[in-house]
């Protein structure tokens, strides 16, 4: 049983009021866990020159001293990070639906724990390490990933709510 469905969802209540917070914990300490052990394998069986997976795309490992994919200045990210979980919170708060509240939960998840990850390592190292190298454009890594994934939900509920 889902137990944030304890109530019925109303005008005058929000399905999102009923989640607790542990409920963001497993998702987020399974990105950190991914991110952190396919690193760890990178850097130790991946050579140098990388290993071609098709054309165009190489798992190589590629320290990334700039901002995310190698391509946004670092302060730029900050800033857009902070204006997509403001606008994430406020519609948080007007959830009355339960699929939107659990798609919600889900991108905001990823988006956390796709941020904790990169920002530790950057705090940590002054770089994040990315594994897949995507032609002379940009790399990603598993953090990166959940962020994009997220912010694809985000996208999803917003384009959701504003076709209803």
């Amino acid at each position: 049983m889902n137990f944030w469905l304890h109530r019925p969802a109303t005008p005058t209540s929000t399905v999102a009021s009923a989640v607790p917070f542990q409920t963001f914990l497993p998702p987020i300490i399974g990105i950190l866990l991914a991110d952190t052990l396919c690193k760890f394998f990178a850097h130790r069986w991946l050579p140098a020159d990388g290993v071609p997976l098709i054309p165009g795309i190489t798992l190589r490992v590629f320290e990334n001293i700039r901002g995310p994919f190698g391509l946004l200045p670092l302060w730029l990210t900050m800033v857009m990070s902070a204006m997509v979980l403001l606008a994430a919170g406020s519609r948080w708060t007007r959830m009355h639906h339960p699929n939107e509240a659990r798609l919600l939960r889900r991108s905001l998840s990823l988006l956390v724990g796709g941020g904790i990850a990169n920002v530790g390592e950057r705090l940590v190292f002054g770089r994040t390490t990315d594994v897949v190298w995507i032609g002379h454009v940009t790399a990603l890594n598993v953090a990166d990933v959940a962020i994009l994934s997220g912010v694809l939900g985000l996208l999803t509920l917003s384009w959701r709510a504003r076709s209803f």
